[in-house]
């Protein structure tokens, strides 16, 4: 019976590739698009939903973003017009080099105003974004169309 278990598990162990000879993917870390979607995209997407205005800024990178006290405007102007706020996304693309990376985004928002007079409001756009590696990770360093999140939003 061991003679037979001992054939059997050297058989097993000679049939595999040389699968112990390679790191396992886990020891890989994230691609960068996991990367993008746990530090920018989820954070964004439940800062907008919960209308957390801090923790929507803090992940945009104060020193490379050209208007960022125009967003932290726009962005208080809108959490105090919504009552509730739906955001969607899909990343479709995602570049890196070195300390930078591009990603395009498929972003989808409802938002429902507090007066009952006024109109609910659906957005629906292709972003792009700029990030910058930081110490503590990615940040936004730019957005495409930078009006997105604006009270009064024109899509082009």
């Amino acid at each position: 019976m061991f003679m037979r278990k001992l054939l059997i598990c050297i058989t097993l162990l000679a049939s595999l590739p040389a699968l112990a000879q390679q790191p396992p993917a886990a020891d890989q870390g994230p691609n960068l698009g996991d990367q993008l979607v746990q530090q920018v995209l989820e954070p964004l997407r439940t800062g907008m939903q919960a209308q957390n205005l801090d923790s929507v800024l803090a992940l945009f990178d104060k020193q490379e973003l050209d208007n960022y006290a125009d967003l932290q405007a726009h962005l208080q102007a809108f959490f105090q017009n919504f009552a509730q706020i739906d955001l969607r996304y899909q990343l479709l693309q995602a570049a890196a080099d070195k300390d930078r990376a591009s990603a395009t985004v498929e972003m989808q928002m409802d938002a429902l105003p507090y007066e009952p007079t006024q109109i609910a409001v659906r957005r629906s756009t292709r972003m792009r974004f700029q990030l910058k590696l930081g110490p503590n990770g990615w940040k936004i360093a730019g957005i495409t169309p930078p009006d997105f999140f604006n009270v009064e939003y024109s899509p082009k």
